[in-house]
């Protein structure tokens, strides 16, 4: 009865007798102004931070440096994308930049965690890749 209120919550349109297309449309709309004024109020508060982010990360280039991505959960997800798009520029002319994702090697990143502990995952991948 608790995993059926608690999917009921999360997922409030799963049993589709109950619902009805402009429930639907209502709860969409609801979602995307969400998520639009989750990211303005991200892009407000942190404006300075990620001006200075995107800097240090021009001035690396800059000096033909090279770049790790990591992510824990969903946000290892981001970290393949910001790889991607760096290694492999959508945008005609633009070089490839160097840029290593350390998330994908799951065999490293689960014994690093068990022999060594968790804080150590990406740790000992940057101290072997110098």
């Amino acid at each position: 009865m608790e995993n059926e209120k608690t999917l009921s919550s999360l997922y409030p349109f799963l049993d589709k007798d109950n619902t009805t297309s402009p429930d639907l449309l209502e709860s969409l709309n609801k979602k995307v102004e969400d998520s639009i004024n989750a990211k303005q109020i991200f892009f407000q508060k942190n404006a300075d931070k990620i001006i200075q982010a995107a800097q240090i990360i021009a001035k690396c280039y800059q000096q033909d440096g090279h770049m790790f991505a990591m992510g824990n959960g969903g946000s290892s997800c981001d970290a393949a994308h910001i790889t991607t798009e760096f290694m492999h520029p959508i945008t005609t002319g633009r070089k490839a930049l160097g840029v290593t994702n350390l998330t994908p090697d799951i065999s490293t990143m689960t014994a690093v965690a068990n022999d060594v502990g968790i804080d150590h995952v990406f740790l000992r991948q940057l101290i072997c890749l110098g």
